[in-house]
């Protein structure tokens, strides 16, 4: 999780790299050239959070586009984590021009915002927190299916003792997983300015309501530290206590604790997050903005 009082903001006068690189012990955000007149008005912890799913969003763009056109030649193995749930680069996804010059290089040694999206499967996460099992319950809608499977009284009347109805499976709560990640993906979906369905909500607000507070926020400067310590308990908690644990709960494990627990102090000196040569995506986003605003004849 990345504190982003520690950021400092400064421009490069290369016009090269956009984004966190560490050195000296100091992380540095290096912001694109025109921002350096104004630098001092985006200082604060929440402006600095705006400002970095901003950029963010503007690369994810960037990189989908350029992964769909086939320019995203070279991708570095990803995934490879050390003990402490770190996940290790010595590079990132580099996208192949003609000219050596021009080639941009996405650096990502610790992206713990895309190892939480990457997994969120909307289906998975609905059958996961409520699934079919036996129930004494009784719903009259659904008799004419157990029918055949009735018993039958000198009476004509048809007994039923058992149905297959939606239920919580495990009783600490598995489940409790689901919805802790959930939250998660809310908090960053709310920070990117994306929308998230009503079943996950709905999931994200059983969580908040069992472990936080309403107004509580892993993005506010005033909550964070709290609201950190909190979801590292609850996430000791639900591992300690759920009975069964399959490859879906690892998943979801392993993408909360990367996000929980990945610290920027664990990498090397150098790039960690970011794109070189910034003017392409600067390009491309005046390109984009011209073909959607402007009478192309």
């Amino acid at each position: 999780m990345i504190n982003f009082n520690s950021l400092q903001f400064f421009h490069s006068s290369k016009y090269s790299f956009v984004g966190i690189e560490k050195k000296e012990e100091v992380f540095r955000f290096y912001l694109p050239k025109g921002f350096s007149e104004n630098i001092d008005q985006f200082s604060g912890f929440r402006k600095k959070c705006d400002l970095f799913f901003l950029f963010y969003r503007i690369f994810d763009k960037f990189k989908k586009i350029c992964a769909d056109k086939g320019y995203l030649d070279k991708v570095d193995e990803f995934g490879k984590k050390d003990r402490d749930g770190v996940i290790k680069s010595s590079k990132g996804s580099e996208i192949e021009d003609d000219g050596d010059d021009s080639e941009n290089i996405f650096y990502s040694k610790l992206d713990i915002i895309g190892s939480l999206l990457d997994v969120y499967d909307e289906p998975k996460i609905i059958s996961l927190a409520y699934r079919l099992g036996r129930s004494n319950k009784f719903d009259v809608s659904q008799i004419h299916k157990y029918l055949h499977q009735a018993v039958y009284l000198p009476s004509n009347a048809a007994y039923v003792d058992q149905m297959l109805l939606p239920k919580k499976v495990l009783q600490f709560e598995s489940t409790d997983i689901v919805s802790m990640y959930c939250y998660l993906f809310c908090e960053v979906k709310q920070q990117l300015k994306e929308g998230v369905s009503t079943e996950i909500t709905s999931l994200s607000e059983r969580f908040r309501e069992k472990y936080l507070r309403s107004g509580d926020s892993l993005f506010d400067e005033q909550s964070y530290e709290q609201v950190l310590d909190i979801l590292k308990d609850a996430l000791e908690t639900i591992d300690h206590n759920t009975p069964i644990k399959d490859a879906d709960y690892w998943q979801y494990y392993e993408a909360i604790e990367l996000f929980l627990y990945g610290d920027l102090s664990k990498e090397e000196d150098g790039e960690i997050w970011g794109v070189s040569n910034f003017h392409s995506v600067w390009e491309s986003m005046c390109l984009t903005y011209i073909a959607q605003n402007l009478d192309l004849s």
